[in-house]
């Protein structure tokens, strides 16, 4: 029987991860909020685990806007860059590996350009050779969330028994206002650039196939390898019922004059999660559609 410690199994990610994990054999899941780490005796329930899973985070409430306001920025430091840092303290005491959920929003554009090539959608299945593999250097802190899961990342540096996995734009098929779709259905503008995306599904079966059957130690980027744009995505939700038609496209400078917290629009390479036999389903378009299906259901029966 492994035993897992899961941080976070409230949240978007940790809920749906916790749920996934209820259904597998031989494993004991010990759910514990983030704020429990910061208790004196958490010692006491994580030196018999073999697994720490860390899926807490702070993300700011409707959108990462949130995160610029001073008020929370002790909050935010705490739950993305010290909490890791914590919890490597625990795991290296007591020898268990520790799993922890990143992003990929410490990236802007594709490679070290920082800005979008010109190529035809016809190319896009090839785009994962332009995006930022894992070994690059994150180069995008305009916001203080992307800054502070920089930070979280940088404080587990050096660490043996650590896998970092970074979904990207991750979506589902449940109403949070943490999924991309719900999101995207309440934006009246939108930029229009190429991202990398993550079923929440498929992410956390590829979690999941980390603690039962581990692979080698490291940094992951687990999306899709196929990007999408947002007009892209909004097409699908048009065409389901799920959204009004009503939006308008705008470019990035116009959207960050108005927003509080620049954007990150990029592409990440995950040639080597597919390598590793944890990666997900190359072109994301069917599971969107599945995902959009399921809150149209949602919503005809609320």
């Amino acid at each position: 029987m492994k035993k897992i410690a899961l941080i976070g199994g409230s949240g978007y990610i940790g809920w749906n991860l916790m749920t996934m994990l209820a259904f597998r054999e031989g494993v004991e899941v010990i759910p514990i909020t983030r704020y429990q780490v910061w208790l004196d005796d958490l010692g006491m329930t994580l030196k018999n685990v073999d697994v720490i899973v860390n899926c807490a985070g702070y993300v700011g409430k409707p959108n990462v806007d949130a995160c610029e306001d001073p008020n929370v920025w002790a909050d935010l430091t705490q739950a993305n860059a010290h909490l890791p840092k914590r919890l490597r303290t625990y795991a290296e005491k007591y020898d268990c590996e520790l799993v922890h959920i990143s992003s990929g929003c410490i990236y802007q554009g594709v490679m070290s350009e920082g800005t979008f090539p010109s190529l035809e959608e016809d190319h896009k299945e090839n785009w994962w050779k332009l995006g930022w593999d894992e070994q690059r250097t994150p180069n995008f802190t305009g916001s203080k969330y992307s800054e502070s899961k920089a930070l979280g990342e940088q404080t587990l540096e050096g660490m043996e028994k650590v896998y970092v996995l970074r979904p990207r734009m991750p979506f589902c098929g449940n109403s949070t206002t943490k999924n991309l779709l719900v999101k995207l259905k309440g934006y009246k503008s939108i930029v229009d650039q190429w991202n990398s995306l993550t079923s929440v599904k498929e992410f956390c079966q590829s979690i999941c196939s980390v603690i039962i059957k581990p692979i080698k130690y490291g940094t992951y980027n687990l999306c899709h390898n196929i990007p999408m744009r947002n007009s892209d995505i909004i097409k699908l939700m048009i065409e389901q019922g799920y959204h009004d038609g009503d939006y308008e496209i705008v470019n990035a400078e116009s959207f960050n004059a108005v927003s509080k917290a620049p954007r990150s629009f990029t592409v990440l390479d995950c040639r080597k999660s597919i390598l590793s036999g944890i990666g997900m389903t190359e072109d994301p378009t069917e599971l969107v559609v599945e995902s959009i299906h399921s809150l149209v259901r949602s919503n005809s029966t609320s």
